[in-house]
């Protein structure tokens, strides 16, 4: 496989993976502020609580792979992929994920240094931009894994034909068979002239035992 190719499905991965984590940890946040409605119980120091949730969401969004952000703000470069399948260029392109554009998610990071929990909405905002990204990767890695497969036919066709030349009519061991044959053959119809056929099994059989080295 490409290096590129694979190094694209490893980072597309790792979004995954990291997007999948701030997810569950919104979830397990919301779950928490819900259970405190429903209690109706209020703590002085709300904010520890917060930051218990923003500091792996802000570690979550600041890792990288290979030294490239895995989230930003939408202006960041692109990164480029190039392949070269059966003559033909494809050119694939992979976008940071634009997280932090949604003002439902900076509305979560900065929630941290509040006394109160983030609201309802913001929550909904952010779980919907969270979605989207999501699908967005789903659908590039999508593509990735189609242009692997391409790659992968490719490689199999070029394998099928190396094995069928090896076995082809030119093929070094079917010329040197068919030298021999004919060489044997030669040597058959010589003897048939020259011997009775009641002589000849006893001429044969060596000839016979010979044509197999």
């Amino acid at each position: 496989m490409h290096k590129n190719l694979k190094n694209g499905l490893l980072y597309v991965d790792k979004q995954k993976e990291n997007l999948s984590e701030i997810g569950k940890v919104i979830d397990t946040w919301r779950f928490a502020m819900e259970r405190e409605s429903r209690d109706r119980r209020h703590y002085i120091s709300n904010h520890l609580r917060n930051v218990v949730y923003t500091d792996p969401i802000t570690r979550l969004v600041e890792e990288k792979f290979n030294n490239k952000k895995l989230f930003g703000d939408g202006t960041e470069s692109t990164i480029r992929i190039h392949l070269m399948i059966e003559g033909i260029r494809y050119e694939f392109h992979l976008n940071v994920v634009p997280l932090l554009i949604d003002p439902g998610f900076q509305a979560i990071l900065h929630s941290g240094s509040s006394p109160e929990y983030p609201s309802s909405d913001v929550f909904d905002l952010c779980c919907r931009h969270i979605i989207n990204c999501m699908l967005k990767l789903e659908h590039n890695r999508s593509e990735l894994d189609e242009k692997v497969q391409m790659i992968l036919q490719s490689r199999q066709k070029n394998i099928n034909l190396t094995a069928l030349n090896s076995v082809g009519p030119f093929s070094n061991s079917f010329q040197e068979n068919r030298i021999r044959s004919a060489i044997f053959n030669k040597i058959i119809s010589f003897f048939m002239t020259k011997f009775p056929v009641s002589s000849m099994a006893g001429i044969l059989l060596p000839l016979t035992l010979l044509k197999k080295f």
